[in-house]
């Protein structure tokens, strides 16, 4: 049972080594010419925009999607409140003011979007912005 032991022991330390070594050598070097400028980071602290495309990242919870959305049409300088406000007025009801999985403003945009003449997305952006009035000034 002594050698038992002892080779288990050896062949514990030897995988261990295995998996330590793997692990050093793989890690990442750092590679000097891509590191961002102060400049570049000024621009929005919390994203690398040398790493993923923004296109190809997936949000984590609907919560991280409306954010963004939110985030994105302040941006391009649209106020969704606005937009809720001027939508309301018209007569549709709009019961919750998110921007995402919200089947009462994508019907309400269509039917604006078919009215103004303009590409019927169900989706508030800056066209229909426009001709709602509600673009921050």
């Amino acid at each position: 049972m002594n050698l038992k032991f002892k080779v288990l022991f050896i062949l514990t330390i030897f995988n261990l080594l295995a998996i330590f070594m793997h692990l050093f050598l793989s890690r990442d070097e750092i590679v000097w010419d891509q590191i961002v400028s102060d400049q570049e980071m000024e621009a929005d602290p919390g994203r690398n925009e040398r790493s993923t495309p923004r296109e190809f990242i997936l949000p984590s919870t609907a919560a991280v999607a409306e954010a963004q959305e939110s985030k994105h049409l302040a941006l391009i300088g649209i106020n969704q409140e606005r937009c809720f406000q001027v939508l309301r007025a018209k007569g549709y009801q709009i019961v919750s003011n998110a921007l995402l999985h919200n089947v009462d403003l994508a019907r309400s945009l269509v039917i604006e979007q078919r009215a103004f003449g303009v590409e019927a997305s169900g989706k508030l952006n800056r066209t229909i912005a426009e001709k709602l009035e509600c673009l921050d000034a």
